[in-house]
């Protein structure tokens, strides 16, 4: 059994170093859909948060169809409208991560190599709210807080990775990132932030 896995591990390791290997850096652009935020107090209701683009870069090392490399994301969404009648709610929720990422290439063509990866790391979070109540809403109901937290992330990614010539490369792929669960109390009302965001990216990346 023993054997069988060393051979299995030597297999493995000699198909991630069967074609060119070495190191990379890449960027691209990220269009975010976030989760919207829950309020919760005196009156419930859901803030929306906008789609935004975001940005992105990384340096790695590439084993042929593996790749290990550290990241540097940025998402700013902005806070716009809800769905309670008389309440106006702005402001933004930055958020700023570094991840340690692996990726593994599927092999296909010369020029088209489909790829998933995962990551983990850590996301810096600002966060801005502000609402103002209209009347004939209560005037307490209106009420701002500002947070900044570091938390624990984890992402998904697939995506397809085109070959253009030697060392550069254009890629398109979807990414789920996911973080600790995020909870503001102020005054009399806690703010959830959603734990979730679908992006979307494409980019570019240089070997050397």
């Amino acid at each position: 059994m023993k054997i069988r896995f060393l051979i299995y591990l030597l297999s493995f390791i000699t198909l991630c170093q069967s074609t060119y290997a070495g190191f990379y850096v890449k960027g691209g652009l990220l269009y975010n859909s976030p989760d919207d935020i829950e309020v919760k107090g005196a009156n419930n209701y859901t803030s929306v948060l906008d789609n935004s683009l975001g940005f992105t870069g990384a340096v790695g090392y590439k084993l042929s169809y593996l790749r290990i490399e550290g990241e540097l994301n940025f998402f700013d969404s902005k806070i716009s409208g809800n769905d309670l009648e008389g309440i106006n709610t702005a402001g933004n929720l930055e958020k700023t991560s570094i991840f340690a990422n692996a990726y593994f290439e599927i092999p296909g063509t010369p020029i088209i190599e489909p790829y998933i990866g995962a990551g983990i790391g850590i996301t810096q979070v600002d966060f801005d709210f502000q609402t103002n109540a209209e009347a004939p809403a209560v005037p307490e109901l209106a009420f701002s807080s500002s947070y900044d937290d570091s938390i624990l992330s984890f992402q998904l990614m697939a995506g397809l990775r085109f070959n253009l010539i030697d060392s550069v490369e254009i890629y398109a792929g979807y990414r789920y990132i996911s973080t600790q669960s995020l909870s503001f109390t102020d005054t009399n009302y806690s703010l959830n932030p959603g734990d979730g965001q679908n992006v979307f990216e494409v980019g570019f990346g240089f070997g050397f």
